[in-house]
């Protein structure tokens, strides 16, 4: 009797390892299969620096308000150079669904519009990531310039693209608004020394 139970105990205990060996292996295969089946993204290698939502700041000179910028997303990346070559140290933004408004100052310099998005572009950042940034592109810009008068100029378009270093943004497919009078255009060209072309044609100063 004594060695009929010990036979019945060890078929006991083998017949409990083979269940739970053949749990383990199902298991691995059902993990095995959810790594497999799982989507990839094609673009994994590339993700973002860093993408924040809603931003916002304010630039005050002299204790006025010079400048105030609202974003809807903001995010740093590291500019292409040379095909897929990408540099280490500098920084382009990507921001979406901006309005930057800038205020006329009685004193001091009034920066043009290519400056006002550089500076709006940049005071979002951190201070330590401000000097890294070389290129910015902005989807869905609008950008209000207020008179000392109480005037403003509207500049809305779909996206525009700032070189820092030649101190140019290019807008396309918007509208400049003046008072009660809107000029549409394709293209917009903007530099640093405040002068402009709409598809071509100087704008109205």
């Amino acid at each position: 009797m004594q060695q009929r139970g010990g036979r019945v105990f060890r078929r006991w205990s083998v017949a409990r390892t083979l269940v739970v060996v053949s749990l383990l292996g199902s298991a691995a295969m059902i993990w095995r299969a959810e790594r497999r089946d799982a989507p990839q993204s094609p673009t994994a290698g590339l993700a973002p620096l860093q993408s924040v939502d809603q931003l916002r700041t304010s630039i005050y000179s002299h204790d006025a308000l010079a400048l105030r910028v609202v974003a809807g997303n903001v995010t740093l990346r590291r500019p292409r150079v040379l095909g897929p070559f990408r540099l280490g140290v500098l920084r382009s933004v990507e921001a979406r669904d901006v309005t930057i408004e800038t205020f006329e100052q009685s004193h001091g310099h009034n920066p043009s519009t290519a400056s006002a998005v550089k500076q709006a572009m940049t005071a979002l950042l951190p201070e330590r990531l401000r000097k890294t940034i070389v290129q910015a592109a902005v989807e869905h810009l609008e950008l209000i310039h207020h008179g000392a008068d109480g005037s403003a100029v509207r500049i809305t378009a779909h996206r525009c693209d700032s070189a820092f270093a030649r101190e140019e943004l290019v807008c396309t497919h918007g509208v400049v608004r003046r008072g009660a009078t809107e000029t549409p255009f394709r293209e917009a060209v903007f530099d640093g020394s405040g002068q402009c072309r709409l598809d071509g044609k100087p704008c109205e100063q």
